[in-house]
């Protein structure tokens, strides 16, 4: 044969296995999609469902708060127009008197010092309004966290339930979780500690954010719990105040990482330098240098996992376990994590975040169980 020849069937070669890897990947796609329809279909359905008593009294709770935070909105707003109206109408008046009087020095002192109050009336309505707007948001955002942690975290098994409404999750505890590569930052709120089965556990609604042409880009978007895997003091390591910066570190010891894969919205874990692909079908995927990954990560854990449901509002699953913790990532769609000011309050993410909270304490009893 000749080199041309040979040139030319390397080269079919190729085309075809880049053709069958493009079919295998889109059928992926396709099962992942269907998966997604199917179980948004069932999701759906579950939210008709009729609301529990707890259910109702959290979302009385909650729809007090909005009212009366959509209140003081609407209040404000009425003021800032009234300012708007009355400022603008003695800045009227003073224009009025001085094209009428503009002979008399008096007349237009007096217009430019109408004109003058009010620009000032409109200033200082502006930012009084600004500042007790803000006030007024912060405190019903914690408002709105404290009801509905204690909703969520109402079972027993929880006990020292602390919600932190200054403290942020570090940056260096999630880059630690090796799920993703080139982690710039970190940007959470809803920071809870508590104790699960005499464990320390923290929980947050985080953003884990990379670089793209100069700005941040959320590769997580969602809810977060860690659980100490030793008794240890490791609260400062987790924990971030404003502002402040951590640093991370790039050894590997001992990781497993395990990602439930979900569709478009989904970003694929990355962090698996010196790590082991260890399994990975269309619907999940997992990476280890732990020589115990298949004794920890069992099938028991593994069904486990597989028990979330991914669809619109369920994006992915992602889980780290070091010698130190296990961390386990939920994606969520954008409005699922939102509070609610405009809209009504809506009791199925909370229904949601409890019954995936119970995978996520099942998955924590099975991995200190098979670490033993």
């Amino acid at each position: 044969m000749g080199f041309k020849k040979y040139e030319e069937g390397t080269k079919k070669e190729e085309e075809v296995l880049v053709e069958e890897e493009t079919k295998k990947e889109e059928q992926k796609k396709e099962y992942i999609n269907n998966l997604i329809e199917e179980n948004t279909r069932i999701s759906e359905e579950e939210n008709k469902q009729e609301k529990t008593i707890d259910e109702e009294k959290v979302y009385k709770d909650v729809e007090l708060a909005r009212f009366n935070y959509n209140k003081i909105l609407k209040k404000w707003k009425i003021l800032g127009i009234c300012s708007s109206c009355f400022g603008i109408a003695l800045m009227v008046v003073a224009m009025v008197l001085f094209f009428a009087f503009k002979d008399n020095q008096a007349v237009t002192i007096v217009a430019l010092v109408l004109c003058v109050l009010g620009i000032i009336a409109m200033g200082v309505v502006s930012v009084i309004k600004n500042k007790d707007l803000k006030k007024k948001a912060l405190n019903y955002v914690n408002e709105y966290f404290v009801i509905t942690n204690k909703f969520i975290y109402s079972d027993d098994k929880f006990s020292n339930v602390q919600y932190l409404a200054d403290t942020q999750y570090s940056d260096e505890a999630f880059k630690n979780a090796h799920l993703y590569k080139g982690i710039h930052d970190t940007k959470s709120r809803n920071y809870v500690t508590l104790n699960y089965k005499d464990r320390p556990l923290v929980s947050c609604d985080i953003s884990a954010n990379v670089l793209v042409k100069g700005r941040t880009s959320p590769m997580f978007l969602g809810k977060l719990y860690c659980l100490e895997r030793k008794h240890e003091e490791t609260k400062e390591i987790l924990e971030k105040k404003e502002g402040e910066q951590t640093e991370a570190t790039d050894i590997k010891k001992d990781v497993i990482i395990f990602q439930l894969k979900g569709g478009d919205l989904s970003r694929p874990i990355d962090d698996v330098d010196g790590l082991e692909k260890i399994d990975e079908t269309n619907t999940y995927v997992l990476y280890s240098n732990n020589k115990k990954c298949k004794k920890i990560f069992n099938a028991k854990v593994l069904s486990t996992c597989m028990a979330f449901r991914i669809d619109k509002t369920l994006i992915d699953v992602v889980i780290s376990i070091t010698n130190e913790y296990i961390t386990i990532g939920i994606d969520y769609a954008d409005d699922f994590i939102s509070i609610p000011v405009e809209s009504e309050t809506n009791v199925q993410t909370l229904r949601r975040t409890k019954k995936d909270l119970e995978l996520v304490t099942e998955i924590f009893d099975f991995v200190n169980e098979n670490s033993k």
